[in-house]
């Protein structure tokens, strides 16, 4: 066990295993980010497609932190995944009026 002191003052206890997803966590961040400016702004073919793996990625990263069931976060990326592919692959204009169509 690791014990680290917030700022706050109190003591937190966390496992090596926590540890690693929360760096995993952090860095999906970062790739989200990405993410959401690859589709605001004009980018090649492969910035889009690098952009919608790494979101997935992100989307794990919060369900595997946050829950332990397996079948639910796969099946919620898989669907985020074919919902981004379709908005961004299938129509001309990728704003935001696709989610009220």
């Amino acid at each position: 066990m690791l014990s680290i002191w917030v700022i706050f003052g109190f003591p937190i206890r966390i496992t090596t295993f926590v540890f690693v997803r929360a760096i995993f966590f952090i860095c999906s961040v970062r790739a989200f980010v990405m993410f959401i400016f690859s589709i605001w702004s004009v980018r090649p073919f492969v910035m889009v497609i690098f952009s919608v793996w790494t979101a997935r990625a992100f989307v794990m990263a919060i369900f595997s932190i946050w829950s332990t069931r397996a079948l639910f976060t796969s099946v919620f990326v898989i669907s985020l995944w074919i919902f981004l592919t379709r908005t961004i692959f299938f129509r001309k204009k990728c704003h935001f009026a696709f989610l009220f169509s």
